[in-house]
């Protein structure tokens, strides 16, 4: 189901997001939160990545999903109590949107790390 994005102005974005217990991954509310995720994101037609606490939930997942060049979209990447592992020392600079600033309509430059490992 398509949920509400919580948008950068509302405190509730920066709550912090409680870690999934292995029992949740079986549970039909673990396969919902999953649904509605992938519904949200497949809403906005440039979404790439979303949070659950994007759409009110405080749980750690997040999913991505890319586009190849033709614009089709890939399989759904679900990530799990994601842990950083290492990162680059590299930055680099994109132009990128975020759901939750004005819908995605705003984009602005962003400084990342190159490359991100993550668990």
């Amino acid at each position: 189901m398509i949920k509400n994005i919580v948008l950068d102005t509302d405190e509730g974005i920066r709550e912090v997001s409680l870690p999934i217990d292995p029992p949740y991954l079986r549970s039909v509310e673990f396969k919902s939160l999953c649904t509605d995720l992938i519904d949200t994101l497949q809403s906005f037609k440039y979404g790439v990545a979303i949070s659950a606490i994007q759409i009110g939930i405080p749980k750690r997942i997040f999913l991505v999903q890319r586009s190849d060049r033709d614009g089709r979209r890939e399989s759904p990447k679900y990530y799990i109590n994601p842990i950083v592992e290492s990162a680059s020392e590299k930055l680099v600079k994109y132009y990128e949107a975020c759901l939750s600033v004005n819908y995605a309509q705003t984009f602005g430059e962003v400084v990342r790390k190159y490359w991100v490992r993550i668990s």
